[in-house]
């Protein structure tokens, strides 16, 4: 799959371009490299350069490039900070949205403007949100159904699906139905600050992602409706928001309406370079789900048909994969999980003794780690120096277990993968938890608590203050207290 970088510009991957096509002139060695030429080359054009740009994100040429960025440019919703004269319309329609920036809606803020405010109905984004059918139809009358309103430029549907305000099913069903029937498009969405991944209606319905949204009071009946109105049922950032949580209703309501079958939907026929295919989005979920133990939604995904034995999908995705299901399973010390996975077929695992060392530790096992071999030891620490932030992300069992096995207990690595990338620590981990057991004992251990993450430059206490951990926070000051 082909790759952008966050809030994708044409001009400034031109730019890219003219530079590239100078440096090979110019002999430059990194340029040469990068475009597989020798020697310093005056005959090398700007296409050239723009062709070399264009594979480097995975695109066969410079013009299906630029035709999936501008099919982005065309879309793109970026947060910006309300106007200082913002309307009493436009104030009460920030506040009741999900805006999958980390702020919540205050509905406080929302009743104040209407109470103080009652015309504000007669926008036509406040009308949506608040669902006065009447005028939304008024609207639909003078109006497209999908022209750009409100204080985001969204459409109406857009507001209907992304609004926390406390409306009745009958209301809000009755503005959806009527917007549907003047010709709004169930499938609506923005690019998200340019993200590829479309946030679409049913995005906005079901909540989720990295800051757990909440999800729309009357998400059920307007998800079903707007799935038989031909919404795109494989929504790859509904799977990407939702599969967080072990919750799998929304999984099961999907598959009601061919949840990985067809096409991908209009979103995909737009930028098929940049959305994969419905069944690589669910085996994509396999990886996730592998991954975290969640074994009933492995049992799901199976059950409806998806391939939990063939090799996973590589390239972009939740995770990297590297082989199968079941190889994954062990790895990640989720045996039940590969016992399923043998059942329906999967050969056995391409695994080590590292990697049966690391699941044993992953699941908890002490006396693995205690009794390995010391060459397993010694190679598992090389391979994986940051392990020890991964365990904690299977609480105090797997942490003890790493460390007696001598991985560093500040390591740098990740907490959602058990991938090398130096993210932050075990201590960093605990607190994005709250396991507050597990801060205790990790500074019982020898865990430093001035070590700053890779990606934010904040200490463990500085996560406590930012996520709201206040337990963990009281636990690192006196540590911190005791030190000084």
């Amino acid at each position: 799959m082909a790759t952008l970088p966050e809030r994708p510009d044409i001009d400034w991957l031109r730019r890219q371009a003219r530079d590239l096509q100078r440096g090979v002139r110019a002999g430059d060695p990194a340029a040469l490299r990068r475009s597989s030429v020798p020697v310093a080359d005056n005959a090398f054009r700007l296409g050239d350069a723009q062709r070399v740009i264009a594979r480097e994100h995975g695109f066969a040429s410079w013009p299906r490039l630029q035709s999936h960025v501008r099919a982005i440019a065309g879309r793109t919703w970026i947060p910006s900070p309300p106007p200082q004269d913002q309307s009493p319309a436009h104030r009460f329609v920030r506040a009741v949205c999900e805006t999958w920036t980390g702020t919540a809606p205050d509905l406080d803020i929302a009743r104040a403007v209407l109470a103080t405010h009652p015309e504000i109905a007669d926008d036509v984004a406040a009308a949506t949100v608040l669902g006065d059918v009447g005028r939304v139809c008024e609207h639909c009358r003078s109006e497209r159904p999908d022209a750009p309103c409100g204080p985001f430029g969204w459409s109406p549907l857009m507001y209907a699906a992304y609004s926390r305000w406390p409306v009745s099913e009958a209301d809000a069903l009755g503005v959806v139905e009527e917007l549907l029937r003047a010709g709004a498009d169930p499938d609506d969405g923005r690019h998200f600050t340019g993200h590829a991944s479309p946030f679409t209606v049913l995005t906005g319905l079901f909540g989720g992602g990295e800051h757990d949204e909440s999800p729309h009071p009357c998400r059920d009946v307007l998800a079903r409706r707007l799935l038989r109105a031909g919404a795109e049922p494989t929504d790859a950032q509904v799977l990407y928001d939702r599969m967080f949580s072990d919750d799998d209703h929304h999984l099961r309501l999907l598959f009601g309406f061919g949840l990985g079958s067809g096409d991908g939907g209009p979103w995909r026929r737009r930028l098929p370079d940049l959305v994969p295919r419905p069944d690589v989005l669910l085996r994509q979920q396999v990886t996730w789900a592998v991954l975290h133990g969640m074994r009933n939604r492995v049992t799901l995904l199976a059950e409806h048909g998806v391939d939990v034995v063939a090799p996973l999908p590589d390239g972009p995705g939740p995770v990297r994969a590297d082989g199968t299901a079941i190889t994954l399973a062990i790895r990640s010390g989720h045996p039940e999980i590969a016992a399923d996975l043998r059942a329906r077929g999967a050969g056995e695992p391409q695994v080590d003794d590292v990697d049966i060392l690391l699941g044993a530790i992953l699941a908890g096992d002490g006396q693995a780690a205690r009794t390995a071999d010391q060459s397993v030891l010694v190679e598992a620490r090389r391979r994986h120096p940051g392990f020890t932030a991964w365990a904690a992300n299977r609480g105090v069992a797997a942490v003890v277990a790493a460390v007696t096995a001598g991985f560093d207990v500040d390591g740098l690595g990740r907490s959602d993968a058990p991938i090398d990338q130096p993210w932050q620590t075990a201590l960093h981990t605990a607190v994005e938890r709250d396991d507050v057991e597990l801060v205790a004992w990790l500074l019982e251990h020898g865990a430093d608590t001035t070590v700053r993450d890779a990606r934010f430059g904040a200490t463990p206490l500085a996560w406590a203050g930012h996520l709201g951990r206040p337990r963990c926070a009281d636990v690192l000051r006196a540590a911190e207290a005791v030190d000084r």
